[in-house]
């Protein structure tokens, strides 16, 4: 029984530790993924690995800080802020009436499918 009580902590700690999966960066092998599906959410992308951003919300404000390997924007009506300097490997816009807000330069050529969408 003794043995069983000391086995719950552990098992609690390593819960609460999220367990991993669905990133990586700093061990070279994925980038990190945030996905925004919210509705009128600010949001900030910050990391210090590079980050894949998918965004398929409607109406959010998206703070991006960090290079990202892939950007996906099916969503409508989002602000992106992009910090200066940032570097965007491949982005794919299909969403309607986004815009992009960048500080300074930022290299990025997207594929703009979507209908009113300024900046990219």
């Amino acid at each position: 029984m003794l043995k069983f009580l000391s086995i719950i902590p552990l098992v609690v700690f390593l819960s609460s530790c999220g367990g991993g999966g669905g990133g990586g960066g700093s061990d070279g092998n994925a980038n990190d993924t945030v996905a925004v599906s919210g509705v009128g959410q600010t949001i900030t992308v910050n990391s210090v690995d590079k980050t894949d951003l998918d965004i398929s919300g409607i109406g959010n404000t998206i703070n991006i800080e960090t290079d990202l390997g892939a950007l996906t924007l099916s969503g409508e009506d989002n602000v992106l802020n992009f910090a200066s300097g940032i570097v965007v490997d491949s982005c794919a816009v299909s969403g309607t009436g986004n815009t992009a807000q960048k500080a300074g330069p930022v290299t990025m050529t997207c594929d703009d499918s979507g209908v009113g969408n300024t900046g990219f």
